[in-house]
């Protein structure tokens, strides 16, 4: 068996993501489709690219793209790829990403955000395994991994895709859990972050301490901006103290002293939930809150929203 070493975001003391990477390690011997479930910041990507590197076809490319990044409008273009001479402007062939991924893996993040277009699209080349390019009079045969990734719970994803293509998709799963549930890693995964961002010291046990009774919405992806951010705002001597104080800091919150500010905070909140549910991806978020790209940039300036 290939011991491939987990990414980062994987590494692990706890029992239960143990258990995880072996079942992963089984089902990457096989081709069927896997859904990854997990909260922002779990590590989806990271364990697809794990399954990916254990696979049969880890020789082959990774592709990765997100669910809802593609307009309706583009979909067969941009799956299936088109031939010289398919539309006005078609100078030369174009592979799609179907074809880009074959022989490798295709990793479709954030599969909630799938139109039902998408949907009856990737449905259709599950079931035959071929394509055709836009303007091409033969199907072509396209062999590869599909592994999809949701921040949704299972229940709702069904809800949200149409039952033949989320039983498709969901033919194995892995469930990530949140950083709160495996605790026991943050000392190792915040060393493994510190020695990162260039801290060679063994960071002080009075700032694990600290560590693990913080709240951690933004999981594993927090964690590690959070020690990166701190170790990057000093220097070799960096008082290990500043850290805990950074991450101490928990001010209250004053309630709105007019209605402006109540609507703004309110305003601010909508669209943070919005940006973490999509991964901070911007284009997902526009399209799932029904507002313009232009609006959005605006609102996460206005609102110091941006991820990093």
């Amino acid at each position: 068996m290939n011991h491939l070493t987990p990414s980062p975001n994987l590494l692990t003391r706890t029992p239960r993501m143990h258990e995880l990477l072996e079942v992963a390690r089984r089902y990457a011997a096989t081709d069927y489709p896997v859904l990854i479930g997990g909260e922002t910041g779990t590590g989806k990507a990271m364990l697809a690219r794990f399954l990916h590197g254990l696979s049969t076809s880890r020789h082959g490319p990774f592709a990765v793209e997100g669910a809802g990044a593609i307009p309706d409008s583009l979909l067969e273009a941009e799956l299936f790829g088109h031939v010289r001479g398919a539309f006005t402007g078609a100078v030369a062939g174009r592979q799609g990403l179907l074809a880009a991924a074959s022989g490798g893996t295709l990793f479709l993040d954030g599969i909630e955000d799938a139109s039902p277009h998408l949907q009856l699209i990737l449905l259709r080349f599950l079931q035959q395994g071929t394509i055709r390019p836009v303007g091409a009079e033969q199907p072509i045969p396209v062999k590869l991994r599909l592994i999809s990734s949701s921040g949704l719970p299972l229940a709702e994803l069904e809800r949200r895709l149409r039952s033949d293509f989320f039983h498709r998709i969901n033919t194995l799963q892995l469930e990530l859990p949140p950083l709160r549930e495996r605790v026991e890693d943050l000392p190792l995964l915040a060393g493994h972050f510190a020695r990162e961002a260039g801290w060679h010291r063994e960071l002080p046990e009075k700032l694990l301490e600290i560590l693990a009774s913080l709240d951690w919405p933004g999981n594993v992806r927090q964690l590690r901006n959070e020690i990166t951010s701190l170790i990057l705002a000093g220097d070799c001597t960096l008082d290990p103290a500043r850290l805990v104080d950074r991450l101490r800091e928990q001010a209250p919150v004053a309630p709105p002293r007019t209605v402006q500010e109540a609507v703004a905070r309110a305003e601010r909140n909508f669209i943070l939930a919005a940006l973490k549910r999509n991964d901070y991806h911007r284009i997902r978020t526009a399209s799932e809150m029904r507002v313009s790209k232009t609006w959005l940039y605006k609102k996460i300036g206005e609102y110091r929203l941006d991820a990093g």
